[in-house]
């Protein structure tokens, strides 16, 4: 896009040159502050540079300029951890092939990633809900078949080990029907 690149011709050819990572911020500022006034155009320039931040081809500029940035979604709304694949459709209808098929093969590997982390979080949140209606030998189990399957370190782990925490602290036993077993 204009003025986040220049060239400069040589006796050797075409030089590019492109925006060191704090100048790059600049521009991507001003971009956005030359927007018309409106959410459409705003809106349509945040997904610009959102797709150039997905397709920027970092091996273009020395290492001392790289960012080493990533997109990530989050999980603010339900469809923040959907957001890099919703970048990536954008761009496939509107970018040409040659500059979507570099990094094609890691961006599919990254989205399976992602598919897997949504996938686990799912089988946690459940998890999570079922654990009140667990004795505390049946949250232990939950506790040692999510540590192994995320490891021990995971973020998903540590926040079962906090609502066990939880509940062993409030004294939570399973819910009793009338006939006395668990509901």
């Amino acid at each position: 896009m204009p003025g986040f690149e220049s060239s400069e011709e040589r006796k050797s050819g075409t030089k590019r040159t492109y925006l060191d990572p704090s100048h790059a911020h600049a521009q991507a500022k001003a971009f956005l502050e030359n927007a018309a006034k409106n959410p459409g155009d705003t809106a349509g320039r945040l997904v610009a540079l959102a797709v150039m931040a997905r397709y920027a081809d970092e091996n273009a500029v020395a290492q001392s300029s790289r960012s080493f940035a990533s997109l990530h979604g989050g999980r603010a709304l339900p469809w923040s951890d959907e957001t890099v694949e919703l970048i990536d459709a954008i761009a496939a209808e509107a970018l040409p092939e040659h500059l979507l098929e570099p990094g094609r093969e890691g961006r599919d590997t990254q989205a399976k990633h992602r598919q897997e982390i949504r996938e686990q979080r799912k089988w946690v949140d459940e998890l999570h809900d079922r654990l009140v209606d667990l004795d505390p030998d049946g949250r232990a189990d939950v506790l040692s078949e999510a540590r192994e399957r995320l490891g021990d370190y995971s973020g998903e782990v540590y926040r079962l080990e906090q609502r066990i925490r939880e509940l062993d602290t409030a004294g939570a036993t399973p819910t009793e029907t009338d006939e006395g077993g668990a509901a």
